[in-house]
Formats: structure tokens, C-alpha cells, sequence
């Protein structure tokens, strides 16, 4: 069974396919489209489509690396893709597209 993606890539694809067809999402948007998303492929494919796991929180599921990467937005629509950030350096480095 594959160990699944990346969540941040996952969410990445999301937030540009939105932008591409001129919808706005917000944090909690994205949560909730990734978690239908992995139940989706989950369902159909058998695997897993993101390597991890969603927390219950008061306004539906959430996946932890993808909220704290988009908090930077507040209640603002998302305007840029999740970058990852060296925890030593704070380099700030493009993540690798969606590829499956």
C-alpha cells in the first residue's frame, strides 16, 4: 500500500487549481477539500493519497503541516502555494508538483 503524498503538495495542487479557475479558498476550505479528497481516492484506489493524518477540530477535519503552513493567511483567501521552510536556515524552497 503506498505511503501517499505529501500533504502540502496535495494542498498545493488544490490552491492552484482554484486560482487557475478564479476561486478563492481559505484555510478551512482547503482542509475540507483535502479530507473529501483523500476519502475520494482512498475509496477508489484502495491507498492512501496523502501520507498524514487529520486532527477533529470544531469546524471540521485538519491536517496540521497544511494548516500551520497556511495560517500565515488568516481569514484572507490564499494567495501563494505552500513553500517548505529549512528549520534551520529558514530557507524557504518551491514544493515538488503533484506528479500521480
Amino acid at each position: 500500500m503506498s505511503d501517499g503524498h505529501d500533504p502540502r503538495i496535495v494542498a498545493n495542487a488544490l490552491i492552484q487549481y482554484a486560482h487557475e479557475a478564479s476561486i478563492p479558498l481559505w484555510n478551512v476550505s482547503v482542509q475540507k477539500l483535502l479530507y473529501f479528497a483523500h476519502a475520494s481516492f482512498l475509496v477508489h484506489h484502495k491507498r492512501r493519497l496523502i501520507n498524514g493524518v487529520f486532527e477533529a477540530w470544531e469546524y471540521g477535519p485538519v491536517c496540521r503541516p497544511v494548516y500551520d503552513a497556511l495560517k500565515c493567511f488568516g481569514r484572507e483567501p490564499i494567495s501563494a502555494p505552500i513553500h517548505r521552510i529549512d528549520p534551520f536556515s529558514g530557507e524557504r524552497t518551491v514544493l515538488p508538483l503533484l506528479n500521480d
